[in-house]
């Protein structure tokens, strides 16, 4: 497994998720939200406040994701603080159940430090594409979120071309109203928690 150093918190908030409840999922009702896949990998984050570039957790895997991005170029010539959130997944790293033949950064979300805010989703997957990571893979959008636990695990019910239950499903709002993101997440039923 490629090794992370200790994990100093980095300068910005980092992506959080809390678990699928109908609580957490009230919060959800009649708002706009999407469904992404909910990667098994590890967590990544690059940022540039104030023109200074760090990855976190810092550690060769995670400086070396940022230099094939080039994210520390483009970060610091973006004209604005910026965070870019995701999960790191390949070969080596949780058994690879997705199956790629490389290491590869998906990207998950952008904060914008200088406002405190993060980005709306449609956003922040131009902002990603834009440094060459792909986005999360989106499962469903609603417009109205409406969807019932028990749906959403029908939802979180897949499985990669390797045969490995994947780990389950994301939802957000997509667009924050609050200045602190919250992702629903939901556990693959067939593959218990992770």
């Amino acid at each position: 497994m490629p090794e992370l150093a200790a994990a100093t918190p980095p300068p910005v908030p980092l992506v959080s998720t809390i678990p699928a409840s109908d609580e957490s999922l009230a919060e959800l009702l009649g708002v706009p939200a999407i469904g992404l896949e909910w990667m098994p990998g590890l967590p990544f984050a690059a940022y540039c406040i104030q023109g200074v570039f760090g990855v976190y957790p810092d550690g060769p895997l995670c400086r070396s994701l940022a230099q094939r991005y080039s994210l520390e170029r483009n970060l610091v010539n973006a004209g604005a603080d910026y965070a870019v959130h995701g999960v790191v997944v390949g070969p080596d790293i949780l058994g690879n159940p997705v199956g790629l033949d490389s290491v590869t950064l998906f990207g998950l979300d952008v904060y914008e430090a200088t406002a405190q805010h993060w980005e709306d989703w449609q956003f922040a997957v131009v902002g990603l594409k834009h440094l060459g990571i792909e986005p999360v893979p989106e499962i469903r959008t609603w417009w109205s979120f409406n969807t019932k636990l028990d749906q959403l695990k029908l939802l979180a019910s897949r499985q990669y071309n390797t045969g490995i239950s994947s780990r389950g499903l994301l939802v957000r709002p997509l667009r924050y109203e609050q200045r602190h993101p919250f992702y629903v997440s939901v556990d693959n039923p067939e593959r218990g928690t992770v």
